[in-house]
């Protein structure tokens, strides 16, 4: 890690692992819907073209076909639904991804080395990696080319959010908050699944080539 002091302004490999998380956050919500609709749902014929592969397909076309009393799409319309978790979800991967990309940063991200203190007065650091609370206002911001002219102002804007703590969340509680949901998402689908899952087993089948060790 680098050598960070309080408040400083920082470039971090941390904020291209979010940028990372949440893009494949997303991709994973694509494959549960596409599991929904096509297996545990069993889409109705005339959804077979087109085929639906996302979330919002499974949103616009599908949902409003499921009786309200399925307890999967109670849960997929709570969690898809204006400041559901999923809809946040998108919106922040949108924007570090399309409106102010982490791996532009370059040296202008903040980084801060926090504390708590025990009763002993010892002091435990601990590190808090920003990100604006209102990725749905910074997209409809760039999207309305209101404010501005260029990607460098953009990119500005959002140093600026997250540099606020009244207007940031840490990065890592909010992907620690993602995983734990998108866990309990996976286990409601695996429960109304008619296929059941299994442990792959391999064996001397499966290995292709030669399989040799090594020791570092």
């Amino acid at each position: 890690m680098e050598n960070v002091r309080p408040g400083s302004l920082v470039r971090f490999r941390d904020y291209i692992a979010i940028q990372s998380y949440l893009i494949d956050a997303c991709i994973l919500r694509d494959y549960l819907a596409e599991f929904v609709v096509n297996v545990v749902w069993n889409s109705p014929p005339e959804l077979d073209k087109p085929r639906i592969t996302t979330m919002s397909g499974l949103i616009t076309k599908v949902l409003r076909t499921i009786p309200k009393e399925n307890q999967l799409a109670q849960k997929i319309e709570a969690a898809t639904k204006t400041d559901g978790w999923l809809e946040k979800l998108s919106h922040y991967r949108d924007l570090v991804v399309h409106t102010a990309p982490l791996t532009s940063a370059r040296s202008c991200l903040y980084a801060v080395i926090e504390h708590i203190t025990f009763p002993d007065d010892q002091l435990l650091p601990y590190l808090r990696l920003p990100l604006p609370t209102n990725p749905r206002e910074i997209r409809a911001q760039r999207a309305s080319k209101e404010h501005f002219a260029d990607f460098k102002k953009q990119f500005d804007a959002f140093v600026e959010a997250i540099a606020e703590a009244s207007t940031s969340i840490d990065g890592l509680d909010y992907l620690w908050e993602v995983h734990e949901q998108m866990a309990d998402l996976s286990f409601a689908i695996a429960e109304a699944s008619p296929i059941k899952g299994t442990i792959r087993t391999l064996t001397a089948a499966d290995i292709i080539g030669e399989v040799r060790f090594t020791q570092d």
